[in-house]
């Protein structure tokens, strides 16, 4: 008979080894927790019903059609149409959109769950709605798996994971943000976070292998696997959060215990989910290694990391609209003093902070009395993950110094809240193991355990949980259907694949209207929408028509192809009125008006026929080129990218900075410049700025702004616009200096466009 730690690898591995493989993955589970876990399921599911009131809801309608809302449609919509999110041909247009400098693929996981969905609904709606309500039981059933394997009893398990489910987090990311409502990885990274610091083993040897293939496969050692895939699957916050969490762990467990085991399961873990990460980013890397990275997509500052960190006190504090009165107005008392409100929905509720307390009672004791071993290895190791996640995650922590050093690229680092209200739950599970060890002996002890677990979960439900949390349903179908109808009522009018262009100009992602201009598309079965290119790609033709005028916009869309224009009045100051009259003095249509009042649609077809009598086919194809091939503006040392607002646009500058402008076509192409130069930080300072032709000029920014106009020949290529500015005094003695200057409103516009069309438009 061989020895137990002798490795047979004279044979390949057989149908019969896959099969034990596959059958390891459940050692580590248990058959028994099976219908403790359908129950978990079936609870946190029901406690979204009743917490949403579902009865009420009509499914086909999105419980939140606003904001972030909208990409999430989008980004649904695309995925059941054309089969992958990256590429989009329906917005865009003429060219479509790519997403790729946006990209959402390490939400692989969530991604082919919401393909799943799609089979059982077309509906972008439907989809939503059921992939939003199915995260409550996904993170109950991933935190019951989690405690059970940290050794906590199946009736603590359940109590503690429902409130997990039930989080203000929850709540408060919702459907504006879909996918990090689904946070059932959270509990997973936790678990290995604690299992390394606790010396848990992770990956375990089959003494009864015969191959070295399949060595370590069994059930703790698939599990952890499947964790890792799953943990680099479900969106780059919680992948990166885990990362930090694992290092922080790595390091302390091998400072501890001088072994290398922690080095190595550490490290391990590290790989897996990082390798993860970058085969799900594969299409984006890929993607900007052939086109280049685009800073201008996404405009992520060191400051905003500040901004958006994680406030200790918010942990603690009621959640915002509490139940009771009295907690709701000291929450809103505090939100409204404070001047680092960060995100909401960092409270924890009443029972996890009662956990997060002893956590941090377990770590400040640990710390002075050596001795003291009360708390098992589980709860101390909950107490390191918690001080680390707030050290990392808190104002002023070291996310600061990530985003200063490293990368302001994870921005939302009070999002580790959610990993730190697992921590607390953990800590409260094993609190009430502790009750449950000591009332069992007796009858009247287990009812009483049976009594403090229910009152914990009501408790804590209640607290968690408000009235303001469900939607208001009536007025989202009223809203949804009105635009509904209203894009029914364009398609009617448009053959199959017109295209629209869409008013006013909205950046995109994340642009200061919002995703509004989704709305049209979102309702649409065979139409095009001009919103949706990719900010800082060329793609982003539309660009290059802001801040010009309707009469040049009108004539310069129309010969590009497309066939309506889109409007919604909300994006104007003025609810729309200037630019419904001239566009019914250009265009010469009366527009069709949505049923709310909001949007208005345009026919062009018509006036494309003006156009095509009165102007050459070559004059008309000059005006095409000039519009979908506008010159790039690109931010050059010394610019920060662009500040997009509505009513403006600017970039701050450095004493020298450099603008980049990208002349697409193959020949030279005559255009002017305009922009004001303003200091809001001075009286006035001297900028120099030295223009492609050698030609130079000085002049002043001051608060109030001085024009900046300049007529130019660009060769195709690059030309740079160079300033140099007077370098400002610093604001106090041990603080930077502010920026030199800012440039507001920097607009490229092609002479070919104007000389066309804005005196002989039909």
């Amino acid at each position: 008979m061989r020895a137990t730690s002798t490795i047979t690898v004279s044979r390949r591995p057989t149908s019969a080894d896959a099969k034990r493989l596959l059958r390891g993955l459940t050692e580590a589970v248990g058959r028994p927790d099976v219908g403790f876990a359908l129950l978990v399921a079936a609870s946190a599911s029901a406690a979204a019903m009743l917490v949403f009131r579902l009865w009420r809801a009509d499914l086909h309608v999105p419980f939140a059609y606003q904001g972030d809302s909208l990409f999430n449609l989008m980004t649904i919509k695309g995925l059941l149409e054309h089969g992958g999110y990256n590429e989009n041909p329906s917005l865009g247009a003429p060219f479509g959109q790519e997403l790729y400098d946006f990209s959402m693929t390490t939400d692989r996981l969530n991604l082919w769950l919401v393909e799943g969905l799609g089979y059982l609904s077309s509906d972008p709606a439907v989809v939503m709605n059921l992939f939003f309500l199915l995260t409550f039981p996904l993170a109950a059933l991933s935190a019951f798996l989690c405690l059970r394997l940290l050794g906590v009893s199946a009736g603590a398990s359940i109590v503690c994971s429902l409130l997990y489910s039930l989080v203000p987090y929850h709540f408060y990311r919702g459907e504006h943000h879909l996918f990090l409502s689904a946070y059932y990885a959270v509990p997973l990274s936790a678990y290995l976070v604690v299992a390394v610091l606790s010396d848990i083993p992770l990956f375990v040897r089959r003494a009864s292998a015969r191959t070295r293939v399949f060595a370590y496969a069994s059930g703790r050692s698939l599990l952890t696997l499947a964790f890792c895939l799953v943990v680099g699957s479900t969106g780059i916050y919680y992948a990166a959060f885990a990362l930090v969490l694992l290092a922080a762990a790595t390091l302390l467990a091998f400072l501890v215990r001088r072994s290398r085991r922690p080095l190595a399961t550490g490290g391990a873990l590290l790989a897996l989910i990082a390798a993860t990460v970058a085969v799900n980013l594969a299409p984006t890397i890929r993607y900007q290694l052939e086109h280049g990275r685009s800073d201008e997509a996404v405009i992520p500052t060191p400051q905003q990391t500040e901004y958006l960190s994680l406030v200790p006190v918010n942990l603690i504090l009621p959640r915002e609209e509490h139940r009771l009165d009295v907690l709701a107005e000291r929450k809103r008392r505090y939100v409204s003093s404070t001047l680092l409100p960060s995100e909401q929905g960092q409270s924890l509720g009443l029972v996890a902070t009662i956990g997060l307390l002893w956590l941090l009672a377990v770590a400040l004791l640990s710390s002075v009395w050596p001795k003291w071993r009360l708390p098992d290895r589980v709860t101390r190791s909950s107490a390191a993950a918690v001080l680390v996640a707030i050290l990392v995650g808190t104002v002023g922590g070291a996310s600061t110094l990530v985003a200063y050093l490293v990368t302001p690229a994870i921005r939302g680092w009070n999002r580790l809240s959610i990993f730190i209200a697992f921590f607390a739950l953990v800590a409260v599970a094993l609190l009430l193991e502790r009750a449950r060890v000591r009332l069992r002996s007796t009858a009247r002890g287990r009812a009483a355990f049976a009594a403090l677990l229910g009152a914990a979960l009501v408790v804590g439900a209640l607290d968690q949980t408000s009235d303001r949390d469900i939607p208001d349903y009536a007025a989202l179908e009223r809203e949804y259907r009105q635009d509904a109808a209203f894009v029914r009522a364009i398609e009617e009018v448009l053959p199959r694949d017109a295209s629209v262009f869409q008013l006013p100009h909205a950046a995109f992602p994340e642009g200061a209207f919002s995703y509004d201009l989704l709305r049209g598309y979102l309702h649409s079965r065979h139409l095009r929408w001009s919103f949706g290119a990719m900010k800082g790609r060329p793609e982003d033709w539309a660009a290059g028509l802001r801040g010009k005028g309707l009469a040049v916009v009108a004539p310069a869309v129309t010969a590009s192809g497309f066939d309506g224009i889109y409007v919604d009045r909300t994006g104007y100051g003025d609810n729309g009125r200037a630019t419904e009259d001239e566009l019914l003095r250009i265009v010469g249509a009366t527009p069709l008006v949505s049923p709310s009042g909001r949007q208005l649609f345009f026919d062009l077809r018509g006036y494309a026929e003006r156009l095509r009598t009165t102007h050459a086919g070559s004059t008309l194809e000059a005006l095409r080129a000039a519009t979908l091939q506008p010159v790039v503006v690109k931010a050059g040392e010394g610019f920060t990218l662009l500040a997009d607002f509505v009513e403006k646009t600017w970039r701050d500058g450095a004493p020298h900075a450099e603008l980049h402008l990208v002349n697409q076509l193959s020949t030279p192409r005559p255009v002017k410049i305009a922009a004001r130069l303003e200091n809001p930080w001075a009286a006035s300072a001297g900028v120099t700025v030295s223009f492609p032709d050698g030609a130079s000029t000085s002049t002043t920014a001051t608060p109030s702004g001085t024009p900046l106009e300049r007529a130019l020949e660009l060769p195709p290529g690059t030309s740079v616009i160079r300033f140099v500015a007077d370098t400002p005094p610093p604001v106090a003695p041990a603080q930077p200096p502010p920026p030199s200057f800012r440039l507001v409103d920097f607009t490229v516009t092609d002479v070919v466009l104007e000389s066309y069309m804005s005196d002989r438009a039909p």
